[in-house]
């Protein structure tokens, strides 16, 4: 989005919708940090487990386990990198310009923030 063109004010509608939905998806899901999933992955497994009731296996190397998902998560990451580009001086002044924007915006409108904080908290 950082070159996108558009306007902060789409963007933004754009981020809120999203929100929304996702909200009415929210019973359905389980939302976690990538810091959750990480270093409370039995936390996560139990709530899944209550949530759903349903029975999945807790890790039997939690550690083994965390270090395969940051390695997965790292491959994903580099694909990712190949295809939309890495970070340059240029991209990086792009998305603080953008970030600056964004944050004068949601002075003012806050539905964006109020979305977002209906699903996370």
């Amino acid at each position: 989005m950082v070159y996108s063109g558009k306007p902060v004010e789409v963007l933004a509608k754009r981020y809120e919708i999203f929100y929304n939905q996702t909200f009415y998806l929210k019973r359905h899901l389980t939302i976690a940090s990538f810091d959750d999933v990480i270093t409370q992955l039995d936390t996560l497994i139990s709530q899944v487990n209550d949530k759903f009731n349903i029975p999945l296996r807790y890790s039997e190397n939690e550690v083994n386990d965390v270090q395969r998902a940051k390695n997965v998560t790292n491959n994903v990451h580099q694909e990712a990198i190949k295809k939309a580009g890495t970070p340059n001086p240029e991209r990086e002044k792009a998305k603080a310009d953008l970030s600056e924007k964004v944050d004068e915006y949601l002075l003012t409108n806050k539905s964006v923030i109020e979305a977002f904080e209906k699903i996370f908290y």
